[in-house]
């Protein structure tokens, strides 16, 4: 949003007001891997909180070791889907549900029981 100002006194309040906005495009953080302060707006929006050195040396790294750092990343995923899976199955099966049943509550596979009979 921009804001216009006309005379004297306006203007000195709206330069007023805009040094005293604590943005994060302009706060100074630390680059999450050297340490380095660095702002948004030394070096674009994608690679912050990285100084431009550290965002650098990532873009250039091969499209293959990002390929890799994807796919390890999506393996732990699903690792911690299959551990949370696991735990509500033996919380069912306390809870006395029988084994298929927490299986098929699990899965999503569960059947509505035909009642037509």
């Amino acid at each position: 949003m921009h804001r216009t100002a006309t005379g004297h006194l306006a203007v000195a309040r709206l330069v007023t007001e805009r040094q005293a906005h604590d943005c994060a495009v302009r706060r100074e953080q630390p680059c999450q891997h050297c340490g380095t302060p660095t702002t948004r707006r030394s070096h674009g929006a994608q690679g912050w909180p990285a100084c431009t050195d550290c965002y650098s040396a990532w873009a250039e790294r091969p499209t293959e070791q990002r390929r890799r750092d994807r796919a390890a990343k999506a393996i732990g995923k699903r690792q911690g889907q299959r551990a949370q899976a696991r735990r509500t199955r033996l919380a069912l099966e306390a809870q006395g549900f029988d084994t298929d049943i927490a299986a098929a509550l699990i899965s999503g596979g569960l059947v509505p029981i035909d009642t037509d009979d």
